[in-house]
């Protein structure tokens, strides 16, 4: 961290008090030793011996505290007054050390989070994470955070519709300060919990980190309990229908058994042949038991299992069931996916050699898998075999498989007596799985209820502790110091902040407010100055101006105070878009649709729109501008839907005498074609909508238009860099860039305008006389600015417009040429001497003080508060005794002189006007000037400005295109899907081409042709207006003040996604 160098110039503020004690005594206390932590003077705390009694006494404090708003001004040295907008610059900002008491630091801090007003600055950078003061806090916090992740991600598993209800209800109780502030004391030196207010917040957030644990351990407990049990209830279910199915197969296999039988019975009685056909068809007609396939009769085909298992099923002439002959087998039985019975079969049969025989049962069950959790459709089998040996292989290939297997009993009575033994522990597990689910489900159901409010205040903690990570703790004047940004206009409330976190803390001594020096210009923050230092950009925006402030911070964050191009594009966006989608009806749709979205946005804000949706409503007040717009240029171009508009009554009539129209006033002779005296009051008339020359016409016109529109812009573009260059005092960038630039486009482009304007004005129609010097017909305005600079100061009488028409684009091409030198030579020149004046001196301390001891070593130290715009450190003053003071300004491009210098107890002398810049290190050539690259640098910067005027003039005929594109498709949409279809009057036709061209009008117009002319119109804002003004000196950074709020609202948001 910094000293505190300088810091006696700053502006001390006192947070209102009624406490006796002050912040003289604290500093009284530590004047003999600086903190070695935060490199303070001798000083301490910034407080000045040499101010006066009445200045240092408590009531003298009192009478000297003075509003925030009354006392700071502008970063420029101007007051508050200057701002021209709110969102034409942003905020003004200060930058400010605070002062406050250890046993405030927390409240303080978490005041200044509700208030939402202070960005801190890190001072603790050169630490790591693990370094911290409060890190074991926040790893506290952390931990906290994965318990309740835990607890909520079992909340949504078990119970979705208690989650939904605790998101949509959000928290109970706020989670306000008095409720477990606090996760206990640091774990770190300095700054420890002393009061008992921290010690009861400490035992709070045990309880509740005690508490959380305990719920987590009995969840996991709960949880391992109910899957034990669902396992076991699961395998029971999957025995139970096996022992069913195997019972049913031995009862099959009897019924097999006799009913082979019976039919044996009935074919001798028939005849030798009718029994021999009888029996060759008995194993396609009928089912074969057991018996049967095995070769228990030794009658008819052998089994396809083998008949090595008859001889131990009996002798050939005695019949056997086929129950009999499955209880004489070793058997295995249990389920399996019945995606997997053809592989089973397949795999059993090719180990075995055909020696098992396998039964299925004859429908597949869906069941929960007791090992996946998971619902699948599984089949119950039975393998029976002979021997051991075929049992482990059986077995091997079923776990295989993934089928699990159970113990059956081959004895009737043991199958049924084990069967109703699984069937009672069933409904035990079942009673004792429902009883946990119950009692899991209570369990959630009180932790919903409080777990976003837990949630929000272990989150607000991590914030706070997180923001105590950046402070600096003064062990010599137990204090803690921060640094950071406010807006001018927030002032008083972080005044309200520091004070109402002092009540809190019921600390004894004030808060203390520190001015620092502003550093604003392209050069700050540069030449090796940390990002943190450059004052952050912020707008105060409302639901209107958001959406076109995203617009300008999607190219680039403003640098501070820079003229913010976000006012401009409230007219120039939705104005430019309107040129490319004129229409009066497509106009109407779109503001009704934004109008729609803009009466409904409280209800819909409290909805998940998706993404698509939700873009289109965060843009609906330029979505209606846009409609609005669209109004106003369909009215210009007399459109609606395609359809021409006879509001006013057309001024041209068409006459037997002529293809051509003439003014119903202006028509005594229809040959001459003369125009109407009275012209259509407001926009095209409607005869040119049909004409045949309407193509042209409109061409011609919407070309010259976006000629017209774009010079203008980008002249707006080079006034507000002006502007910018005024205000930062630049002048190099004033003379020497805008000026050029502005006589380079007005001596080319501008002249091409004023052409338009010329011949637009211009009455052809008037008798002209062909000796005359200038042209009698129309000239091409094209032909006039290519020959102005192929033949400069020859002018063909065709495309002569005026006297003299020669001599003044002579003139205006030279002033073009000489301003490409004038922006590319002069300002790396100028840049040059300017820093070669600057380190031209040095500063020499007086030789009376050069064998002082009794002076620090930094009083022959330069002061490296400021840096130049190349890198290289510069003093401000020559710190010559611990009460120097200095005040930093700004000069014309933006590096820092050094102001009146209080030097009266060190023995040196200085004028009252500025000092010069002194150099810091004459050897530390690492960030020089180099005046190469900054040559290099403004060539590129002409040749994309010379190049860029051409291309960027250009680009806005995109506005001339896009018009004709869309005003071509809704002609060809209008006449091809309703007209076509309206003039052969079927009623069904004509309700079929409607609804297609409405579907198309939506499709393709509203919604593609819309977007089309949307992008195009952001890229002439971003390339060829913002590009002359915005983001020249570079990008600023955003204003992130800390924000408990909006901490929580991003949790919040990431929660609904």
């Amino acid at each position: 961290m910094s000293a505190l160098r300088g810091s006696t110039s700053a502006t001390l503020r006192s947070t209102p008090s009624s406490r006796s004690s002050s912040w003289a005594q604290l500093a009284g206390a530590s004047h003999s030793r600086a903190s070695p932590e935060i490199g303070g003077t001798p000083t301490g705390l910034g407080f000045n011996p040499l101010r006066s009694k009445s200045a240092r006494s408590p009531a003298g404090r009192a009478h000297a505290r003075v509003p925030a708003e009354s006392t700071t001004r502008g970063s420029d040295g101007r007051g508050k007054g200057d701002t021209m907008g709110a969102l034409f610059r942003s905020e003004e900002m200060v930058h400010l050390r605070l002062y406050f008491d250890r046993a405030a630091a927390r409240e303080t801090v978490e005041e200044l989070g509700d208030c939402g007003v202070f960005e801190f600055t890190d001072l603790n950078d050169n630490q790591s994470a693990f370094q911290r003061a409060y890190a074991g806090d926040v790893k506290r916090c952390d931990e906290i955070l994965r318990a309740l992740t835990f607890l909520e991600s079992e909340v949504s598993k078990h119970a979705p519709q208690l989650f939904e209800t605790s998101l949509r209800d959000g928290p109970h109780a706020s989670a306000s300060s008095s409720s477990l502030h606090s996760f206990g004391s640091r774990s770190g030196g300095g700054g420890g919990s002393s009061s008992s207010g921290k010690g009861k917040r400490k035992s709070e957030v045990v309880e509740l980190e005690q508490h959380l644990a305990t719920l987590e351990r009995s969840l996991l407990e709960m949880n391992a309990h109910y899957d034990s049990l669902s396992v076991q209830l699961h395998q029971l279910i999957e025995m139970s229908h096996v022992l069913e199915q195997v019972q049913e197969m031995f009862r099959l296999e009897e019924q097999y058994s006799d009913a082979h039988l019976q039919r044996e019975q009935a074919r001798r009685t028939r005849g030798k042949v009718r029994a021999s056909i009888g029996e060759w068809l008995e194993p396609i007609m009928h089912p074969m038991s057991a018996a049967q396939q095995s070769g228990g009769t030794q009658r008819g085909p052998s089994s396809s299992s083998g008949s090595s298992m008859s001889s131990s099923l009996g002798s050939s002439n005695r019949v056997v069931s086929g129950a009999a002959v499955l209880r004489a087998l070793s058997m295995v039985a249990g389920v399996i996916e019945t995606s997997r019975i053809a592989s089973f079969e397949r795999f059993l049969f090719r180990a075995t050699r055909g020696n098992t025989l396998l039964r299925f049962e004859g429908a597949s069950t869906l069941m929960t898998d007791p090992v996946s959790k998971e619902r699948v459709h599984k089949t119950a089998f039975a393998v029976f075999f002979t021997g051991e040996e075929l049992h482990d292989k059986v077995a091997k290939i079923a776990r295989a498989l993934g089928a699990n297997m159970y113990g059956v009993p081959s004895d009737p009575g043991d199958l049924q007596a084990q069967l109703d033994k699984c069937e009672a522990q069933l409904r035990d597990v079942d009673l004792v799985v429902v009883s946990t689910e119950r009692n899991r489900l209570d369990m959630l159901e009180e932790i919903s209820k409080q777990l976003q409010n837990w949630k929000r205040i272990v989150i607000r903690e991590k914030a706070i502790f997180h923001t105590l990570n950046l402070l600096n703790f003064d062990t010599s004047a137990r204090l803690f110091v921060a640094e950071g940004w406010c807006a001018v206009s927030s002032m008083p409330a972080l005044q309200e902040a520091l004070e109402a976190g002092r009540d809190r803390s019921n600390a004894q001594v004030s808060s203390v407010i520190e001015e620092r020096p502003v550093r604003i210009g392209h050069d700050a923050g540069s030449g090796g100055a940390a990002e943190q230092d450059k004052p952050p950009t912020h707008f105060k925006l409302n639901r209107f101006t958001e959406v076109f402030h995203g617009i300008v911070e999607s190219y680039g964050v403003a640098e501070y105070r820079e003229v913010n191009p976000a006012p401009f594009l409230v007219i120039t966006f939705p104005f430019l878009f309107a040129v490319m989608f004129g229409d009066i009806g497509h106009g109407v749709l779109m503001a009704l649709a934004a109008l729609i979205l803009i009466v409904m946005e409280r209800r819909l804000a409290r909805q998940d729109l998706g993404e698509m949706l939700g873009t289109v409503y965060n843009g609906r007040y330029i979505i209606f501008l846009m409609g609005a717009f669209s109004i106003y240029t369909g009215f210009i171009y007399n459109e609606c839907f395609a359809l021409p508009l006879d509001l006013f009554g057309t001024r041209w009539k068409y006459t037997d005498a002529s293809t051509m129209a003439c003014g119903i006033d202006n028509c005594a002779d229809p040959a001459a074609v003369l125009p109407p005296l009275k012209p259509y009051p407001f926009g095209f008339d409607p005869v040119w909508k049909p004409s045949q020359t309407a193509l042209l016409f409109f061409n011609s016109y919407k070309m010259k238009l976006s000629i017209v529109l774009g010079v203008s812009q980008m002249m707006l573009g080079l006034v507000l860099s002006a502007e910018n260059a005024r205000f930062f005092r630049r002048p190099v960038d004033f003379f020497f860039e805008f000026v050029p630039q502005v006589i380079f486009l007005l001596s080319i482009f501008g002249y091409l305008v004023f052409l338009i304007f010329f011949k637009w004005l211009t009455d052809w129609t008037q008798p002209c006389d062909p000796s005359s010097a200038v042209t009698c017909e129309p000239p091409d305005l094209k032909a006039i600015l290519i020959g102005m600079i192929m033949s400069p100061g020859s002018v063909p009488l065709k495309l002569k417009l005026y006297p003299a028409q020669s001599a003044v684009q002579g003139a205006l091409l030279l002033a073009a040429v000489i301003a490409v030198p004038w922006m590319l030579f002069p300002k790396p020149l100028i840049l040059r001497a300017q820093h070669r004046r600057r380190i031209g001196y040095c500063g020499v301390p007086n030789p009376r003080f050069a064998n002082d001891a009794s002076l620090p070593e930094s009083a022959f130290a330069l002061d490296d508060d400021t840096k130049s715009a190349n890198g290289k450190h510069y003093s401000t003053s020559i710190s010559a005794a611990p009460h120097s003071s200095a005040r930093t300004t700004v000069d014309g491009n933006g590096y820092e002189d050094g102001g009146v210098h209080d030097v009266a107890g060190a023995g040196f002398s200085a004028d009252d006007g500025d000092l010069d810049l002194v150099k810091a290190d004459a050897s530390d050539g690492a960030h020089a000037f180099d005046f190469s690259e900054v040559m290099v640098h403004q060539g590129i910067h002409t040749i994309e400005f010379v190049l860029g005027a051409v291309s960027n003039t250009a680009s806005y005929l995109r506005l001339w295109a896009l018009s004709l594109a869309h005003a071509e498709l809704s002609d060809v949409f209008l006449e091809k899907l309703l007209i076509m279809t309206i003039e052969t009057k079927n009623p069904l036709l004509i309700i079929i081409g409607f609804v297609m061209w409405a579907g198309a009008t939506i499709g393709v117009l509203m919604l593609m042709e819309s977007l089309s002319a949307f992008l195009h119109a952001l890229r002439l804002h971003w390339v060829e207006f913002q590009n002359k003004f915005y983001n020249l000196h570079g990008s600023g950074r955003k204003f992130a003040p800390f924000s408990l709020a909006a901490i929580l609202a991003e949790d919040v948001a990431n929660q609904s996604r």
